[in-house]
């Protein structure tokens, strides 16, 4: 991935991907998944189960959601990273 990227910033001659991508997704994506870890690896016990055990489902579920990759545009190869995070910035197209 990180290869990838760097041949799109040599090719559009601009950072890639964007810093509002970076913000909008990115950075939840990798916040609520590294919280679930920790909610997984350090504050699960056998009384605590099922409700850490949820809410580790629940983090890594939105996660996934910012972390997916955007949509294609239809005319061509080109991908917009405005509205990446379907959780947060979800819109109808």
């Amino acid at each position: 991935m990180a290869s990838s990227w760097i041949w799109h910033c040599k090719q559009q001659q601009s950072c890639f991907p964007s810093k509002q991508y970076w913000l909008t997704s990115l950075l939840p994506g990798v916040l609520l998944a590294a919280s679930g870890l920790i909610c997984y690896a350090f504050f699960e016990t056998h009384d605590n189960y099922y409700y850490v055990h949820s809410v580790w489902h629940a983090t890594m579920a939105l996660a996934i959601l910012c972390l997916l990759p955007p949509r294609r545009e239809k005319e061509g190869r080109n991908i917009s990273y405005e509205t990446n995070c379907n959780f947060c910035n979800y819109s109808h197209e």
